[in-house]
């Protein structure tokens, strides 16, 4: 995912050294990351060797983001780097001594804010829920959001409030432990099935960490925070919420109808996310399914049958179908080692 990074740096290169800015795309790169994980990841090489997930938005969510949301002090450091090494090969040692403090500042913050708006213009941004949840990043993924808490930087990802300890931490932190936490919660206020229930109704598959193509896969990856909750005169206590990474999904049909008289075929979407408050005895006790539906008539007919063909795409590593155990309801599924069912009932 790190060769995202790449689709910016030929043209801020360009725009780099139109400005009087010495700067390669690979120098680019560099800063890029900088901006997206800011000091968790410590270079390109690194993101690209420990396979970071970056992605680009769909659209770009992050293109109206205020600039100071953006890990500056990491920018800007990587910034003056970048241009001490460039300064570096193309002049002599005498001309790089007399590169004075202040030419370097004022060069950095144009390269730093160069690449934040190209950032911000592209849509690039990383997979919180990745580094959070996925098995190949564990620890390394917490130490990579803890990189994005800078001075001066306002923290607006649960992820990174998560990782960073100041909020309490998830009661569950991959998909197989979300699965167990959700089974026997409801699906609706006031309504139930549980969740288990819900997925015994008919097959479903799990989507796990879905891209920004799949139509669903924004409330997967919600990822909020704010420190001071909604008042800036009278502040309610921090407040959260966070996607787990992923949807469930299940086709079912309508009424029949005298057109259709096995009934028009729809996708039913339910996308588990948790939700804290300051004020909380049990923080993020109470998941939220965010439901929703895909119809062939009700929008263009080629959302529907794009979304049908990503479900049934070969190769399909990231869509699991799921079970239930009858005798403890545990979810479960039995096409990776890492949801299978971990209960001792006999039946299942």
């Amino acid at each position: 995912m790190s060769s995202i990074i790449m689709r910016i740096t030929e043209s801020a290169s360009v725009k780099a050294r139109q400005s009087g800015l010495p700067i390669e795309p690979l120098a680019i790169a560099q800063v890029a990351v900088a901006a997206l994980v800011g000091t968790g990841v410590n270079s390109f090489e690194a993101a690209v060797r420990w396979k970071v997930p970056f992605f680009v938005s769909a659209p770009p969510y992050r293109a109206h983001e205020p600039e100071s949301n953006f890990p500056l002090d990491a920018v800007f450091d990587r910034s003056k780097q970048m241009l001490v090494r460039a300064h570096g090969r193309s002049a002599g040692p005498l001309e790089v001594q007399s590169f004075s403090e202040i030419e370097l500042e004022v060069q950095a913050t144009a390269l730093g804010v160069l690449v934040i708006e190209e950032v911000k213009t592209a849509g690039l941004s990383v997979y919180t829920q990745k580094l959070l949840f996925a098995q190949e990043f564990q620890q390394r993924g917490r130490d990579i959001l803890k990189g994005l808490v800078h001075r001066g930087t306002k923290v607006t990802r649960a992820s990174v409030a998560i990782a960073s300890g100041m909020i309490p931490p998830l009661p569950s932190n991959s998909t197989k432990e979300h699965l167990i936490f959700l089974g026997p919660k409801a699906t609706h206020k006031h309504n139930n099935p549980t969740f288990s229930q819900w997925v015994t109704k008919g097959e479903t598959l799990l989507v796990e960490f879905p891209m920004p193509d799949m139509e669903p896969s924004d409330g997967a990856r919600y990822d909020y925070f704010n420190a001071v909750g909604r008042g800036a005169s009278r502040p309610n206590p921090s407040s959260a919420g966070i996607g787990l990474g992923f949807f469930v999904v299940r086709q079912e049909r309508m009424a029949p109808s005298s057109s259709y008289p096995n009934g028009r075929p729809y996708f039913h979407v339910l996308t588990p996310q948790l939700h804290y408050s300051g004020g909380e005895k049990t923080p993020w006790s109470w998941p939220q399914f965010e439901a929703n539906t895909i119809h062939e008539y009700f929008r263009d007919p080629s959302s529907y049958n794009k979304f049908a063909k990503q479900l049934n795409s070969k190769g399909r590593s990231f869509i699991a179908k799921l079970n239930v155990c009858p005798g403890c309801n545990e979810i479960y599924s039995d096409a990776r080692a890492d949801l299978k069912k971990r209960c001792d009932c006999v039946s299942s």
